[in-house]
């Protein structure tokens, strides 16, 4: 639930609580026991139906992606092969087909028999597939992105790589096969080795930095906004003006009157926006830097329009990523 509540594209994970309520539901367990999976399961379908709902009044996701049911069904075919690539489904195969003959030939009913009894390996792998390839067609084909988009489809190769491994391992030691075991126990052993190698090598620094990152830009915001704070309470009657040029900006413009309604601080609120590039926007990027120019021009409930406001210099500037060339005495950059 709290990663559906960071991206929508995780419902897909309400399909393993759908499966634990079904086997919590035949075992006949408590209605506590079942009340987490449906829970999920309830807001992963309340968060589907929204989404629906949006895209189906407009016509295109929010990047201006086709959505039809066309369309969807035509990226079925791209996605099954990219899928089928990414996850060396053939290679699989070739590997498979060795162990097979390696030592399994003489006992094919025994070990098809054994892999159908091995349900859960199954449904987990299968689901890890279908994992990947929802992914493909909730972005409109756009995926991988090699962002925080990927996940949780993209760990859904490794899972099923490990899953396909365990699922031979289990095979070879249900018919006692030393072969097949005794190989299975050195493709184990060269994939700790490989990421030990590979840790040692590569190291997490690289992450380190990235965790560094974010907490020195999430402190540098706190404390701009618990600035912006104190000066209103000195100057409460100084009006706040937000400035900006760029349609990158638009999540920080209103996540700023958010904390400021948060803070309670009362001051006027104005909204400066000129994009010098509005004209060459496409997609997306041109409904964002549309509606910061709506927000600038017309206000909102809470923004003034920038027409309305004064010629003063007894004010407070909230400077995102433009020039220190205004003329209120007071002044944040952030």
């Amino acid at each position: 639930m709290v990663a559906i509540g960071s991206k929508e594209n995780f419902v897909i994970l309400a399909i393993p609580s759908f499966y634990l309520f079904l086997n919590l539901l035949v075992q006949r367990k408590s209605v506590f026991k079942l009340l987490l999976p449906v829970l999920h399961i309830l807001y992963s379908i309340f968060i589907s139906i929204e989404i629906l709902l949006a895209i189906s009044k407009i016509g295109h996701d929010i990047y201006s992606n086709d959505i039809t049911l066309v369309n969807r069904i035509s990226l079925i075919k791209t996605g099954i092969g990219q899928t089928i690539q990414a996850f060396k489904i053939r290679e699989i195969k070739i590997v498979m087909g060795c162990f097979y003959f390696i030592g399994l030939r003489s006992q094919g009913k025994k070990v098809l028999h054994l892999i159908s009894q091995s349900r859960n390996s199954l449904l987990l792998m299968s689901f890890l597939v279908f994992c990947y390839l929802f992914q493909i067609l909730y972005y409109s084909g756009f995926w991988p992105s090699n962002w925080r988009y990927d996940f949780p489809g993209i760990l859904s190769k490794q899972l099923f790589w490990i899953t396909c491994l365990l699922l031979v391992s289990e095979v070879a030691t249900a018919l006692d096969n030393r072969r097949i075991t005794y190989l299975v126990r050195s493709i184990k052993i060269f994939i700790v080795i490989f990421l030990i190698y590979s840790s040692m090598n590569n190291g997490f620094q690289h992450i380190i930095n990235a965790s560094k990152g974010n907490s020195w830009t999430t402190n540098h915001f706190t404390s701009k906004i618990q600035k912006l704070s104190e000066l209103s309470s000195i100057y409460p009657d100084y009006p706040i003006v937000i400035r900006s040029n760029s349609v990158d900006d638009h999540e920080p413009v209103y996540s700023i009157g958010t904390f400021m309604n948060y803070l309670n601080i009362k001051n006027r609120l104005y909204f400066d926006y000129i994009d010098h590039d509005f004209n060459s926007r496409t997609g997306l990027a041109k409904k964002l830097t549309i509606d910061l120019a709506a927000l600038s021009t017309n206000g909102s409930a809470r923004v003034q329009p920038i027409t309305s406001l004064k010629d003063t210099v007894n004010c407070i500037s909230i400077l995102l990523n433009v020039n220190d060339n205004d003329k209120c005495v007071m002044k944040i950059k952030f």
